[in-house]
């Protein structure tokens, strides 16, 4: 399975990848929005199983690029996570376009259970 994670802080893109490495031999992380829309649109790019995305960021939003990834008919499942949301059951992950929501600080068991139960539904 292989993970793409979009950060604009190398040191939490470095954990989320650490931690993960037992689900995937194929993980790469992505500095910014901008940077994973323009390896996209590359003749490098093949669609990954699971993103995970940062909500703020510089530039476009974490919720901007789900847009992108979804207007390119990317199929991927996709975790966003973020400090910022005050009540995430207050947010419909479906009309986000989203299939989990992170709410910093979040621990690692937590990332993976979500990330387990997607791979066990084969989604």
């Amino acid at each position: 399975m292989s993970i793409h994670i979009i950060d604009d802080e190398a040191v939490i893109s470095e954990i989320l990848s650490s931690a993960l490495s037992e689900h995937s031999k194929s993980i790469r992380c992505f500095q910014s929005a901008e940077a994973y829309l323009t390896h996209m649109q590359s003749t490098h790019y093949r669609e990954p199983r699971l993103i995970i995305t940062d909500v703020v960021m510089n530039g476009i939003s974490g919720f901007e690029l789900v847009k992108h990834i979804r207007n390119n008919r990317i199929k991927a499942r996709i975790i966003v996570m973020s400090g910022f949301f005050h009540d995430p059951h207050s947010y419909n992950p479906t009309e986000l376009g989203i299939d989990a929501i992170l709410c910093k600080p979040f621990n690692m068991d937590e990332l993976q259970t979500i990330v387990s139960n997607m791979i066990a539904t084969g989604s």
